[in-house]
């Protein structure tokens, strides 16, 4: 804690009726293709009557997902920002006939959210249900769970499934259950791999550096 903040109180607030959110994790080793599976099991005839709205970094995944479910733009919202990287803005990403919307707009059946909206945007649909994805192979779509994850989990204010979130990941070198032991040693190996390697690049000449 700062030393200018030291000497406040500290307060805990204890809010009253918390529920509790029930988090269902859904490995994969294919996020988009799941997340396409899910769009057609709403899309399809007599449907599932619940609407999507699927919380994922990345502009490319939301577009390779619209191309491989075949979605039409009357299907699909996208709330992300304008600009992109590389130079390329995320509106060229997605296609002119896929306009980038505001959180307040009306919501459809599949609804696309980056991390422009993971706070402080209020989402109203009683029948939403909220998919997370994680790409292991992408990090800028990874979550820290004690910060980000939890505000996605409050987005939308007045779903009938507000307390069930479903969280969609891939599987990395991290994702198998080891023990901690395991994890040490192999904590380890890379600290010892990383000494190897600076003491070699620090022998080398400063010409054979350059």
């Amino acid at each position: 804690m700062l030393k200018e903040l030291q000497h406040l109180p500290v307060c805990e607030i204890i809010w009253p009726n918390l529920k509790q959110v029930r988090i269902r994790s859904r490995q994969t080793s294919d996020p988009a293709q799941y997340i396409v599976h899910e769009c057609q099991k709403v899309l399809d005839g007599g449907g599932l009557p619940h609407n999507l709205h699927i919380f994922v970094n990345s502009v490319k995944f939301i577009s390779r997902v619209i191309k491989l479910a075949g979605l039409l733009p009357e299907q699909v919202k996208i709330v992300c920002s304008t600009s992109g990287d590389n130079g390329q803005s995320n509106q060229n990403k997605l296609g002119q006939n896929y306009p980038i919307e505001q959180p307040s707009d009306p919501v459809k059946k599949i609804n696309f959210y980056t991390s422009t909206c993971f706070e402080g945007c209020d989402i109203y649909d009683e029948n939403g249900v909220t998919f997370i994805v994680s790409d292991g192979g992408k990090a800028n779509t990874l979550l820290d769970i004690s910060t980000l994850f939890t505000q996605i989990c409050g987005r939308l204010r007045n779903s009938r499934y507000k307390d069930e979130i479903v969280h969609v990941f891939s599987t990395t070198r991290y994702s198998q259950d080891i023990s901690v032991d395991e994890f040490i040693a192999a904590t380890k190996r890379t600290l010892q791999d990383a000494v190897r390697y600076v003491k070699e690049i620090n022998s080398l000449s400063d010409d054979t550096r350059i």
